[in-house]
């Protein structure tokens, strides 16, 4: 019997093969088509027999790619609404390096019974490891395939890892496949339509690919929002009390000895926009104090508190500290991460797991992570964990939290074993939030005493708060991450009157938000379901990449640039939210539903499709916006010169196994326009501004429908319109409920004559409304000055509350 290994790096075979063939003394390597991958042959245990020969070998990641046939290569000649229905073909990548990989593994697969899969334990792993058995199937049909799930690449989960093989999850790989696809076609077919369109007529200021993405938008959208907010913001004035008072220091028992503090006093009204209302209590606490000289000291409480020591380490969590703290990039953070995975001194780096399955040997852990730097104080990682498991330090291993996020797959983030010598400076600094991290986890909460303190003058109350942190614990380790400190204040003795060193009034205006950061950014991403832990690095970097973000010093703030602004605002004129991040979190919900077996592949494709390519309909349609909003941001002008699509003539659909029919099952509104109909982009259409009226609540997201009003231009904008709406009282497009010729007394006239199309809600009869109904009180009611229904008003009043 033969097996062969495949795993997803050179780096990572290497380190598999090693581990595996340690017992056996070691491996043997050979050269195979590819130079880049290696064939190391060993002997391992397997299901119960002993001595298998096994070879381990890699890929170089995705082997397959999906792609549009050649013929749609051509931007000008090719019609971008075409590629929402075209067949896609996946097939393996055109580039020397992968077909030489893909010879490897079909030499190596000749001959063996068994095909174990080494890629990494996620989605993206799983589509891997499914492109990896479909090239070794075409030589060995009756190939058997399994999977090998790990979360490091230490000796006891790589030797656990072999003996409980599973099969592949195809749902996972389907999940990936569905979003590549989507993400393909959307797009594809946006970005064709935004770059002819902008480079046509803008040739020298906009060169370049215009490009669109599904999660790209959003992310834009995050940073666009912040700088509205910015550029719209208008400070506001606001007044407030201010009290200062100096104290003997509360030096826990020898006050006479502890320094003076002065305490700055909170008013606990905060501060208030009304100058006239402040003035006046101001002066009344002034007349009720001897002019503000007598203050007195309502209570002094004193209570412990704790900080809680942090959950276990995610993805998510780690790029914002990374970002935050480290002024690491995310996109950088991964690939030291990834080196370090790859390295064995960290799992697996792409978790939202954060809680710690019961039997995990925490203590273990810390034993070996002791051995690091033997002369170091508790501020090092060997110190720390040396004094954590010390029978008088730490206080010995403490189980973390649990956090709500499990993904049964990985373990939170965590060190596997002590850092080493050939660390970068980048790696040192990420292997050292990981490990500081771990090792706070498994600590004891951190204890303080707050001291507060409530003084009033007049009627006007304000306090102040003291903190002395008495047990440190974690934050002796997490301390460059985080601050938790002591804050000083004055001795104080309830009942007590003193005399404030000042008492005055303080203004002061509100001030704008920030740009956002890029830990805030993630944070923004992760609460919106854009994108996952694995891939939201890659979003930032693709708007960066693409020039729709810049970012600001200092701070490393990030801003929209004039052509991200522009892309925004032209979709928001034409009232489609698609920087919004609703669209795209609900498709990564049907990502999830497709892992769990909830939903298929074939169905949220042609869902998704189905949307995207109405709104694409429209948007090609009123592409002038896009034109309009770059002139308008960018502040130049655009040529007369008109773009190609006029000379592509309509999209078509039907060329027998060469596009797939869009499908037919979709209600009016939506049905795209068939070759040969006489409809299309170029021509009058009922179908080029078909979508969901505003009022469907089952119409998809995305769209916020401007209805169009009394100044419409007169010509065929109206009766496109028209040809959109639906009825949902007859189901026929082409009028709304309100003048549906099928309900009784519809008149000609619509809604707008007297009664025309009026139905009402109490008595169900037409030519009236609800509020002139002779049914609910003998006739229509007579109005009075008091209010609409006669008689006197009645009502609820009550004051309005400054706070």
């Amino acid at each position: 019997m033969r097996v062969l290994h495949v795993a997803e790096k050179p780096s990572v075979a290497k380190q598999l093969a090693g581990i595996l063939a340690h017992a056996t003394g070691g491996y043997q390597t050979r050269t195979g088509p590819s130079q880049f991958n290696s064939n190391m042959d060993f002997v391992y245990d397997f299901e119960g027999r002993p001595g298998v020969d096994m070879t381990m070998t890699s890929v170089l990641g995705h082997i397959t790619e999906l792609s549009f046939p050649d013929e749609a290569r051509s931007w000008r000649h090719f019609h971008p609404a075409d590629l929402f229905y075209l067949k896609v073909e996946n097939r393996i990548s055109d580039d020397d390096k992968t077909r030489r990989v893909c010879r490897n593994l079909e030499a190596e697969a000749r001959g063996v019974q068994a095909l174990v899969i080494w890629t990494d334990c996620d989605r993206e792993g799983e589509y891997i490891g499914a492109q990896v058995a479909e090239v070794c199937r075409r030589v060995n049909p009756s190939l058997r395939v399994l999977r090998a799930h790990f979360s490091s690449i230490i000796p006891r989960d790589i030797h656990a890892a072999m003996r409980q093989l599973r099969s592949l999850d195809r749902r996972l790989a389907d999940a990936v496949e569905t979003r590549t696809e989507l993400d393909l076609r959307i797009g594809a077919a946006f970005t064709r339509l935004q770059s002819i369109t902008l480079q046509s007529r803008f040739p020298t200021a906009i060169s370049g690919v215009v490009s669109y993405g599904p999660c790209q938008f959003p992310t834009l959208g995050f940073v666009v929002d912040r700088q509205v907010r910015i550029s719209h913001f208008v400070a506001e004035p606001f007044w407030k009390m201010a009290l200062l008072h100096t104290a003997p220091g509360d030096g826990a028992g020898s006050q006479s000895l502890a320094p003076p503090v002065t305490t700055a006093f909170r008013w606990r009204r905060g501060h208030l926009f009304d100058l006239g209302l402040v003035e006046a209590l101001f002066f009344r606490a002034l007349g009720q104090s001897a002019g503000g000289r007598e203050a007195r000291v309502c209570s002094v409480n004193e209570r412990p508190v704790n900080r809680l020591r942090p959950l276990p380490l995610t993805t998510v969590e780690m790029q914002k500290v990374a970002s935050s703290r480290l002024r690491i990039p995310s996109k950088e953070l991964m690939d030291v991460a990834e080196r370090l995975y790859n390295m064995g001194y960290i799992s697996y780096p792409r978790t939202e797991t954060d809680q710690f399955e019961q039997g995990f040997d925490l203590r273990g852990l810390a034993e070996r992570l002791g051995q690091a730097d033997p002369a170091g104080d508790r501020s090092t990682i060997g110190g720390y964990a040396r004094w954590l498991l010390a029978p008088n330090g730490g206080g010995g291993i403490t189980w973390p939290r649990a956090g709500r996020n499990n993904d049964h797959a990985h373990p939170p983030i965590h060190p596997t074993r002590p850092p080493g010598s050939e660390f970068s400076e980048r790696e040192r600094r990420v292997y050292e939030l990981v490990t500081r991290r771990f090792l706070a986890c498994v600590s004891q909460n951190a204890v303080a005493s707050q001291t507060t303190v409530t003084l009033s003058v007049g009627e006007e109350t304000f306090t102040a708060s003291g903190l002395q942190v008495r047990e440190r614990h974690w934050l002796d380790v997490y301390y460059p991450y985080v601050t938790w400190t002591d804050r000083a204040i004055g001795h104080y003795e309830p009942g007590t009157v003193l005399e404030p060193d000042t008492f005055c009034l303080e203004s002061g205006q509100t001030t704008p938000p920030n740009n956002l950061t890029e830990a805030e950014l993630i944070a923004l991403m992760d609460a919106n379901g854009i994108g996952t832990d694995a891939t939201i690095h890659e979003h930032i970097q693709k708007v960066l990449q693409r020039e729709y973000v810049i970012r600001r010093k200092p701070g490393d703030q990030l801003a929209p640039s004039n052509l991200g602004l522009a892309l925004v605002d032209a979709y928001h004129s034409l009232g489609y939210l698609l920087a919004k991040p609703h669209m795209r979190a609900k498709t990564e919900r049907d990502m999830k539903a497709i892992c769990e077996g909830r939903d298929t592949k074939a169905d949220v494709i042609a869902r998704e499709i189905r949307l995207y390519r109405a709104i694409f309909d429209h948007v090609f349609a009123d592409r002038t916006a896009l034109v309009l909003s770059v002139k308008k941001h960018l502040d130049v002008a655009p040529n007369q010169q008109s773009d190609s699509f006029d000379m592509l003539g309509a999209p078509s659909y039907s060329r027998t196994g060469e596009r797939t029919a869009p499908p037919s099952n979709l209600p009016p509104v939506w049905r795209p326009p068939v070759a040969g109909g006489g409809t299309g982009f170029n021509g009058p259409s009922a179908n080029r501004r078909s979508l969901p009226d505003w009022r469907d609540s089952s119409a998809p997201m995305g769209k916020r429908t401007r209805l169009d009003g009394p100044d419409t231009p007169t010509g065929s904008r109206p009766q496109q319109h028209q040809q959109s709406q639906l009825c949902f009282h007859c189901h026929q497009p082409g009028h709304f409920s309100s003048s549906c010729p099928s309900r009784a007394g519809h008149t000609a006239g619509g809604g707008g004559g007297a009664g025309g199309g009026v139905i009402c809600f109490r008595c169900n009869k037409p030519g009236h409304f609800s509020t002139n109904c002779p049914e609910a009180g003998g006739g229509p009611p007579q109005r009075s000055a008091l209010g609409s229904r006669g008689g006197a008003a009645r009502g609820r009043a009550a004051p309005l509350r400054r706070s």
